[in-house]
């Protein structure tokens, strides 16, 4: 998912709080500023577009331990909408971030100084602004951020998405601003959504994390879950193929299991990226890790 920020005064698709974000970003072209340009995951790209696709498949494959699920309610009549956002910090330390919650727009016919005649992803608001929500949370633990919004009159609620992502609230040493998790639903979804309402218990919900990641040995799998519940860990490689199953009871609480790389017949498997998926009675989540030789 992206957002496409028009950061040039007098454009019918100007964002003021887009210009804000894109300030918030050290100066990447020769201590200035150049459109276009683009960001994945907190970190400069450059203004070459047939290379960002690769950025972006790259950065698909970096594991992360902070999830992120969305829900809420859209009424067509008044053009408002609450939505809730959990996030869930899997890491052995703290979280300290921003939300960050975006309402985007697709299918804006409009001829940019690049020639492109169709606009998508188009930012048309942030909620409550560029800065996000401040969060903290500790290893394990959850926070739950709720977030009121407005379409304006102007824009078309069938193309219209809440985007919503977790990023670094500072600047790192090599000028990124990482983001941790990001998920992103039309508007639309949310109509006839009843109110918004976190579980009686957070572990309603199967979480799982791993590290180390990348990992040369021992990968030790984290994960939370409904306890007195059966789960099972499914390991496949790159092409689907399962290489390992793992099972066991969720107990209360963080749960950890350890996988010797081993594949179902014992033997040792070889570097590259696996896929990984925990599932439970109602539920699943998925991941990804590194092994290096």
């Amino acid at each position: 998912m992206g957002i496409e920020w028009h950061i040039v005064n007098g454009s019918p698709l100007y964002s003021p709080e887009g210009w804000a974000k894109w300030w918030q970003y050290p100066p990447p072209y020769e201590g200035g500023y150049a459109t276009p340009w683009c960001w994945i995951d907190g970190k400069s790209r450059g203004y070459q577009p047939n290379l960002w696709a690769g950025y972006v498949a790259d950065e698909l494959l970096v594991p992360t331990e902070v999830s992120l699920a969305l829900s809420g309610e859209y009424n067509r009549s008044a053009r408002t909408g609450t939505l809730t956002a959990v996030i869930h910090n899997a890491a052995t330390s703290s979280l300290d971030a921003a939300l960050l919650v975006a309402i985007t727009e697709d299918s804006i016919y409009y001829v940019g100084s690049n020639g492109d005649t169709w606009q998508n992803h188009v930012l048309r608001d942030y909620v409550p602004d560029q800065n996000g929500t401040t969060i903290s949370i500790p290893s394990g633990a959850y926070d739950t951020v709720t977030i009121n919004y407005a379409l304006d009159s102007t824009w078309v609620e069938h193309f219209t998405k809440v985007v919503a992502y977790v990023q670094s609230s500072s600047t790192q040493p090599d000028s990124s601003r990482p983001c941790y998790q990001a998920q992103a639903a039309p508007v639309l979804s949310f109509v006839g959504t009843a109110e918004p309402r976190i579980p009686e218990s957070f572990y309603d919900n199967a979480t799982v994390a791993v590290g180390p990641n990348p990992c040369r040995a021992n990968a030790q799998f984290r994960f939370t879950g409904r306890a007195g519940r059966g789960y099972r860990l499914d390991i496949y490689s790159r092409d689907g193929r399962l290489v390992r199953e793992l099972a066991g009871t969720i107990n209360p609480g963080m749960n950890t299991l350890a996988w010797d790389r081993t594949d179902v017949r014992g033997r040792k498997v070889a570097g590259g990226v696996y896929g990984f998926r925990l599932v439970s009675t109602g539920t699943s989540a998925p991941g990804k890790l590194v092994l290096t030789d």
